[in-house]
């Protein structure tokens, strides 16, 4: 299920008292379809939508027990996975939150912040002084985000001039109060690859690694440093004159290591190598659709496998924690990585329509809770659209 119709159910439940909606049922048909291509995205989506469908009703039990009214669990005042929102309201700890009903899933983890979209393609800075500010204005709908939480720059498209035409906006988030652009950069969308293929969030930058952003385009996947004297764009994949490579697509870019979505020989794999290289040292037997890195390369998340699972980049082995452990039926909605190394992740009751957020250590190390049964879904900044 597209993003832009999964916002577009959330947002029109509010407005709709429905009676229960057949929750298991639908389950059911959603693990049974998850076996297709994609269908590992299609699964969570599908979840969110019947619980934006259903209501009041999915939101929390009516009656004894109902989890309507009750008091929010304490926000941590420096939470180890960073800025987070819990249905329309971003936390950045005790002092700062912001509620918007026009949010849309992607944020970006900033020094002072976190960066965030709305629907109608609008970027907004909330600090941790809790101060807002929006620094973008003409985004794509529902925009991709790609942040270095260690400069504070974040990028984004915009629409340019044309259906086929965007520009590329850098902004540094440290620059006095509330940033300043550092530069822009025209893209064509037009081309005959396919950056939807590898990913479900919009086509645009994905990664910033140091100064360098990453970027895909009808035409390839290019790298971009602004700031260097000749700041002409490299295309990094398809490789010229390598044909082997015409369907290969970068999937992230971490503190040197690159992960590369491959189909070209008809059996989907994920290759991960030293930036700059086309020789895998690591490869992964299937595809991790909207796979994304640790901050230190060390491991890569595949947020739509079912379950979700964390791949050591080093041997391409599964090193996920067993974080249902304790978790009753929850079904994973969201993960990321968390600043001391470790993954959190956002296990969501398909009926009651409240989330858990654990953290687990790694490799395949203890989970702990840390925060119980939230008022709906849960979306961390950097990761990827679920």
């Amino acid at each position: 299920m597209r993003a832009d119709l999964k916002e577009l159910l959330s947002r029109e439940a509010q407005r709709v008292h429905p009676s229960p909606a057949p929750i298991d049922a639908v389950l059911t048909d959603v693990q049974t379809r998850v076996r297709h291509r994609r269908m590992g995205a299609t699964a969570v989506a599908a979840v969110l939508a019947v619980l934006a469908v259903a209501g009041p009703w999915a939101i929390g039990w009516i009656g004894e027990g109902s989890t309507v009214g009750r008091p929010a669990d304490a926000v941590p005042s420096d939470p180890s996975w960073g800025p987070y929102r819990v249905g329309d309201t971003i936390y950045l700890g005790e002092q700062a939150e912001l509620t918007n009903k026009h949010l849309a899933d992607p944020m970006a983890e900033v020094p002072r912040g976190v960066v965030y979209s709305t629907a109608t393609g609008k970027i907004g800075l909330l600090t941790t002084a809790g101060e807002h500010r929006q620094i973008g204005f003409g985004a794509t709908m529902y925009p991709a985000l790609a942040s270095n939480p260690a400069t504070g720059w974040v990028t984004w498209l915009e629409n340019g001039p044309g259906r086929d035409r965007g520009e590329i906006v850098v902004y540094d988030t440290t620059v006095g109060r509330f940033g300043m652009e550092v530069d822009r950069l025209p893209v064509s969308k037009d081309g005959p690859r396919n950056c939807f293929r590898p990913r479900i969030a919009n086509p645009g930058p994905f990664a910033i690694d140091g100064s360098a952003v990453y970027y895909c385009t009808g035409k390839g996947d290019f790298v971009w440093h602004p700031t260097e004297a000749d700041a002409e764009p490299k295309q990094i994949l398809p490789v010229e004159g390598d044909p082997s490579t015409s369907d290969d697509y970068l999937l992230d870019v971490r503190a040197g290591v690159q992960v590369v979505a491959r189909y070209g020989d008809g059996h989907p794999t994920t290759a991960i190598m030293p930036v700059g290289q086309t020789t895998p040292t690591t490869t992964i037997e299937h595809e991790l659709i909207d796979g994304f890195l640790s901050r230190d390369g060390r491991f890569v998340a595949a947020p739509l496998d079912e379950p979700m699972q964390v791949y050591d980049t080093s041997t391409g082995e599964q090193t996920t924690p067993d974080y249902f452990a304790g978790q009753g039926n929850r079904v994973p909605l969201a993960m990321t990585f968390t600043d001391d190394g470790g993954v959190a992740l956002g296990l969501i009751h398909p009926e009651r329509g409240t989330t858990n957020i654990v953290t687990c250590s790694l490799p395949e190390g203890a989970c702990e809770m840390e925060l119980q049964d939230l008022d709906g879904g849960v979306f961390f900044a950097n990761q990827r659209h679920q």
